[in-house]
Parts: C-alpha cells; sequence; structure tokens
C-alpha cells in the first residue's frame, strides 16, 4: 500500500494563534491522502475480497490497483523548525480525533461539541505534530475521520451475504439503531426478510434466545421495548438462510492506512512540503 496524492482542503490557525510557549503558534491543516493497493502483492493476500474490489485503469502509476481515500488532519507548529520533530499518529475511534482527550486531558463531553478544543495544551507545549487519520469505512463524512473503500463485487454486482449486528441497550429504549454511528453501515436486501431472526443474548452464558417476530426493522431503526435491565446483555439480530445485506465491501483495507502514511513519512515526506520534517514518529 503506498500514498498516492494529498489533497489539500484547509489550512488555518490552531486555537486562534494561541501561542504555546517556546514552540510558538500551531496551524491545522485538513486534506485527504489517497492510497493505492496493489492485489498482487503477498503482503495484502490476508485483505478479505481485495482481489473482487475494483481497480484503476491500464495507465498511470495505480494501474491494476485499489483506491482508498481518507481524512487526513494535521496540527503543527506554524514553524515547522519550532517543533521537537516528532510525530504523534493519531487512529480514531468510531471516526473521533483521540490524541486531545488522551493527552491534553479535554472533557469528553466538550471534545464532542468542540473536537478542536486544545484541552491544557500539553502535547502543543512539548512541540508534537499530530496527525489524525480515518481508517474506518462505516463512518460517514459529516461524522469525522472517515475512509472510503470499493465495494467488492462480484459479476459485476454487489456481494450478499449474512449479517450480525449486536445491539446493547445502556437504559430502557423504544428503538435501537442498527449500526454504531447511526446508519445502518449494511443495507438489508429486504426489512421484512422472513428469516431474519432477533434474540437475547445472556450476559454470562452467551447463549441465544429467540424472541417473537414482529415488525421491527424500519428505515435501520429496530423498534421494540428495550428493557436494559430485563435484557442484561447484548440484543443479536442476524439473518439465518437468505442473505440479509447486500454492498458487502472491503473494511480491512483500510487498516493499512496508517501505516502507509507513516512509511510515507519516512520515505521522505520532508522533501514533499513536508509535515514535521526530519525525526521520529509515535504512534498512538
Amino acid at each position: 500500500m503506498a500514498v498516492e496524492a494529498f489533497t489539500l482542503r484547509k489550512r488555518e490557525q490552531f486555537a486562534n494563534g494561541h501561542v504555546f510557549g517556546a514552540h510558538g503558534a500551531y496551524e491545522r491543516i485538513e486534506g485527504e491522502l489517497r492510497f493505492a493497493v496493489d492485489p498482487a502483492h503477498p503482503a495484502n493476500r490476508r485483505i478479505v475480497d481485495l482481489e473482487k474490489a475494483p481497480r484503476e485503469g491500464v495507465h498511470g502509476t495505480s494501474a491494476g490497483k485499489v483506491i482508498i481515500t481518507a481524512r487526513l488532519s494535521v496540527l503543527r507548529p506554524q514553524n515547522p523548525l519550532a517543533g521537537n520533530r516528532r510525530l504523534l499518529v493519531d487512529v480514531p475511534n468510531r471516526g473521533r480525533r483521540l490524541s486531545l482527550t488522551s493527552f491534553n486531558r479535554v472533557p469528553r463531553d466538550i471534545a464532542l461539541t468542540d473536537p478542536l478544543h486544545p484541552g491544557d495544551g500539553f502535547l502543543m507545549a512539548q512541540g508534537y505534530t499530530l496527525a489524525t487519520l480515518g481508517w474506518q469505512w462505516d463512518v460517514g463524512h459529516d461524522a469525522g475521520f472517515w475512509c472510503d473503500v470499493p465495494h467488492a463485487l462480484e459479476h459485476g454486482q454487489p456481494l450478499r451475504g449474512d449479517v450480525v449486528c449486536q445491539l446493547r441497550p445502556d437504559s430502557n429504549a423504544r428503538s435501537l439503531h442498527i449500526g454504531q454511528l447511526g446508519a445502518a453501515p449494511y443495507v438489508p436486501c429486504d426489512a421484512e426478510q422472513p428469516d431474519a431472526r432477533l434474540y437475547r443474548v445472556h450476559e454470562r452464558t452467551r447463549e441465544l434466545q429467540l424472541l417473537p417476530r414482529a415488525d421491527r426493522l424500519h428505515d435501520g431503526v429496530l423498534r421494540e421495548n428495550f428493557d436494559a435491565r430485563w435484557f442484561g446483555g447484548d440484543i443479536e439480530l442476524r439473518a439465518v438462510g437468505d442473505p440479509l445485506a447486500e454492498n458487502m465491501i472491503v473494511p480491512r483495507i483500510a487498516l493499512g492506512a496508517a501505516t502507509a502514511f507513516v512509511r510515507h513519512l519516512g520515505d521522505g515526506l520532508e522533501q514533499k512540503q513536508a509535515l514535521v520534517g526530519r525525526g521520529e514518529v509515535h504512534a498512538a
């Protein structure tokens, strides 16, 4: 997997130009990285269904390769030479930046409404450059750090297969979303599928108890009376028999994005308008 290109979308002051000690003010760089993945490379053989993903044409450096794009955000000293020349690579959780809450002690409730809050400025006061790169394929472009990966195709059609979705309510609820980020990551082929099943999962034994079927699924929302104390564990929706979902895509292709980005830095990104300059790279 190699970095093909970087598209700059935004460049502005960070934290209203606040000066973080000897390392000075910081800037925010927002853009998108384009990666090219070679399905024939031995290191990529473990990526499930990669060989079924569409490929680029026959011309150019990415010919015959699978293309993915991911959102990248960099916070760095406005004067790169004023930093400590070390890069902290932030791997998001559910599309959310972690480095500022983990190191700069930004309260999580504040981070949800102001994801660029500098907190106590600890990392900036140490002169670190921070890079946050999307890698999760089911994060929407308006929901955080996304990564666009291709659909896996068979005979020109999207793959179809069984999908298991686990739901864990932490309070009594009338409806639950099928999907951790609000939208169903796999669109059901048929919301009324007769072979779909809803189970209660015992918290300790993990045994499944089939629940009576009802008209529960509407536009990706599961509607039922959910008593968190009664369930005491997960709720599991699964397909038995006919496939439940279509448009199965290639999620694991995105897992190498952070590694490829760091490798690209090590291969001389400083010669291409460096983000950090020569120095050390740390992953978090």
